[in-house]
């Protein structure tokens, strides 16, 4: 009612500075985020918008910078991601510690961009399930990366002394029982299994182990929930770290091969082959799925010289497997 109020007066009798008309604006930006009168939720909502619309064209930057050959000199998949890490991350998620009451949708919105860049960089269909883009990726969850931020600037923020006029905000909204900082880090440590930062002393490095922690638990998790990549979440961590040891272009079809989204293959694609699913390159009337492929009699040529127990095999394999799905269905269209 008071906004209303200010408003309509402001309109009778408008606010004016050297000659000119101050205008009513709904937002403005300071210190980096976009403040908006309608309150901290859309306050945070315009931050996060803005900030994902400039940082777009970065992340595009860092996946052509990812084609050259020289980014792939040290033999791994990582030159692009630790770009992303070094330079977008700590961009889109500046003073994130004071985004309270930050929800899931937005949330959502943080990691689908991160989910975005990754699929962008491996060549993925974005029907690639999210579960093994997390747990292949390696990158950290939007969630947890803003949650340790909060639990990192509150456990600074306590070591203050007393009379420090941001701690003893934090006091008193534990003592009055409000949802700020304080409650946000309460949930958060209860959920890390690490006590109240607010009341005990907690290392860096040990709310930092915890988050990873709990973040590899969840996304675990999540592969083990999924139907199609279920059988993925395998517990040695060289099998799913292949980013580490593949150059980008192997990469790319190793994380697809894992993912079940090799173009053409029958199981991978159904709406595409109106539920004839048997396989078109032998007459065992199998499902063409990627493990039968591997195997099938009609493919012996693409396995040449190929150890398909390696991982070495296999993406040569899918290599030569890709070129001749495609031609297949080349063919298909010019009959």
């Amino acid at each position: 009612k008071f906004r209303e109020n200010t408003l309509n007066e402001l309109e009778k009798e408008p606010m004016i500075m050297g000659g000119l008309v101050i205008k009513h604006a709904g937002s403005e930006k300071y210190l980096g985020d976009w403040v908006n009168e309608l309150g901290c939720k859309q306050s945070i909502d315009d931050t996060i918008k803005e900030r994902m619309r400039k940082l777009t064209s970065k992340a595009n930057d860092i996946i052509m910078l990812a084609e050259a050959p020289m980014m792939g000199a040290d033999g791994t998949s990582l030159a692009a991601i630790k770009l992303f890490e070094a330079t977008v991350v700590p961009a889109l998620l500046f003073n994130s510690e004071s985004w309270i009451g930050i929800t899931e949708a937005q949330i959502n919105d943080l990691q689908g961009f991160q989910d975005k860049f990754l699929r962008k960089l491996m060549h993925l269909p974005i029907s690639t399930p999210k579960a093994i883009l997390h747990w292949d990726g390696g990158m950290e969850l939007m969630k947890w990366r803003i949650a340790k931020q909060k639990l990192l600037f509150l456990r600074k923020l306590m070591e203050k002394e007393d009379s420090n006029i941001c701690k003893r905000a934090v006091m008193n909204e534990t003592i009055l029982g409000a949802e700020g900082l304080g409650h946000e880090c309460k949930v958060l440590t209860a959920t890390l299994g690490l006590p109240n930062v607010v009341h005990t002393q907690v290392s860096k490095g040990d709310i930092t182990n915890a988050i990873l922690e709990h973040s590899r638990a969840v996304t675990k998790e999540e592969v083990e929930a999924s139907r199609k990549v279920g059988d993925r979440a395998t517990a040695d961590p060289y099998h799913r770290k292949y980013l580490t040891y593949m150059t980008l272009p192997n990469s790319r079809i190793w994380m697809r091969v894992r993912a079940r989204s090799i173009k053409g293959v029958k199981v991978n694609n159904k709406r595409s082959f109106n539920n004839n699913l048997s396989c078109r390159f032998c007459d065992n009337n199998t499902e063409e799925t990627q493990e039968h492929l591997e195997e099938c009699r009609g493919c012996e040529y693409e396995r040449r010289g190929q150890k398909m127990s390696e991982w070495s095999g296999k993406v040569i394999f899918w290599r030569r497997m890709t070129a001749k799905i495609s031609a297949w269905g080349k063919g298909d269209r010019d009959r």
